[in-house]
């Protein structure tokens, strides 16, 4: 019994200093769980270390928020903007120097991407997402941005432009002039105009 109370005085201090890790806590925990054949608590000791797999999550393991970065100009913002801003300027720099299939390929990330910031933006995430958590694929992001989109016309442009993006992804043989990303580009701002109201 006093190799037991020795155990849990040990364990008291380690949660006081910051320099040990949860789970070493966790294991030492466990050791304490087992002297005393609490069940309940190695159970959840096991779920803690090895992950919850079929079991459900309890609530203080979700978490809530939004993943930011640090922009200098602009303070945290969130990772989204930010990610289309840097598309912008690299599709910007690429059309300067007329290259085509760069300039298709970042249009192909930018509508998506856009798509999901939109529906962040809106808190309803969760619409465009399948069961597993992973976000819808592009064309099934585009047909849920329709629904808040009052010009369907441009989405359907973006859709007969969309298919040269894909292209461009799947394809290094195909000759895409340097006319087509510039007509992609105007259905790309126009549908982004509209998505994010002008």
């Amino acid at each position: 019994m006093q190799k037991l109370e020795r155990s849990i005085q040990s364990l008291k201090e380690e949660i006081l200093s910051p320099d040990v890790k949860v789970s070493s806590l966790l294991r030492e925990a466990k050791i304490i769980a087992h002297e005393l054949d609490d069940k309940e608590i190695l159970d959840w000791i096991d779920k803690e270390l090895n992950g919850y797999k079929d079991a459900p999550v309890p609530q203080y393991r979700n978490l809530r928020g939004f993943p930011m970065i640090w922009d200098p100009n602009r303070g945290w913002v969130p990772i989204s903007p930010y990610d289309l801003k840097m598309l912008c300027d690299d599709f910007n720099l690429n059309y300067y120097h007329k290259r085509s299939f760069p300039c298709m390929l970042i249009l192909r990330l930018l509508v998506p991407r856009a798509i999901v910031g939109k529906f962040q933006k809106l808190g309803r995430e969760h619409e465009i997402k399948k069961e597993n958590g992973e976000y819808l694929e592009p064309e099934a992001l585009l047909n849920k941005a329709e629904s808040l989109i009052a010009n369907k016309r441009c989405v359907k442009e973006l859709r007969n432009y969309k298919f040269l993006m894909d292209t461009a992804q799947h394809s290094y043989t195909v000759n895409i002039s340097f006319e087509d990303v510039g007509g992609a580009a105007i259905r790309v701002r126009v549908f982004l105009e509209e998505l994010f109201g002008g």
